[in-house]
């Protein structure tokens, strides 16, 4: 709650919410952020979700690009394609059974035609996240996998996405 910023229309419009959805939550005033630590530790009274609102007062960032892919039921991968302020960029969702043979997935994001490679991709290993910005290239592994694998290509020139994803779908182990 920021009561020190709150306009008496934005006190009068929460008051309203606070009558119809407030239910057994408990309401703590503060000024600057201040609140007694202790509130920290009490138990949650109000397990009941809140309502969606279109007045919601931030916007989340809409996903775009790859981040924004999903995959239907039963699609084993997906490509999708994005150009703007002088970029092109292809990226891949690849489902959770997925399994890309390791060194032949790094040559292929080290060797790409692009300027930047990002991507977690499921390798027998574990995972590999993928982090390459024109010749520099950075790998982490993790024993932890995504619920899917996903790269991303960016160019700026137009490139041939067909040529990198017969490559790229070669190195599939399953």
């Amino acid at each position: 709650n920021k009561a020190d910023r709150a306009t008496e229309e934005s006190q009068r419009a929460f008051a309203a919410w606070w009558q119809t959805y407030a239910g057994d939550r408990r309401f703590v005033s503060a000024t600057r952020g201040n609140i007694d630590p202790a509130l920290l530790d009490l138990p949650r009274r109000n397990l009941a979700p809140l309502p969606a609102s279109p007045e919601h007062a931030h916007g989340h960032g809409q996903k775009q690009g790859l981040a924004a892919l999903s995959l239907p039921a039963h699609q084993r991968w997906r490509r999708s394609l994005n150009s703007g302020q002088g970029y092109h960029a292809c990226g891949w969702i690849f489902d959770a059974e997925t399994v890309f043979d390791t060194v032949a997935l790094l040559e292929w994001a080290r060797l790409a035609p692009v300027g930047r490679v990002k991507g977690v991709m499921r390798i027998a290993e574990g995972v590999v996240r993928i982090n390459r910005q024109q010749r520099d290239l950075h790998i982490e592994t993790q024993n932890v996998p995504p619920p899917d694998s996903r790269i991303e290509l960016i160019a700026d020139t137009e490139t041939d996405w067909n040529a990198l994803q017969a490559s790229l779908l070669r190195i599939r182990l399953s």
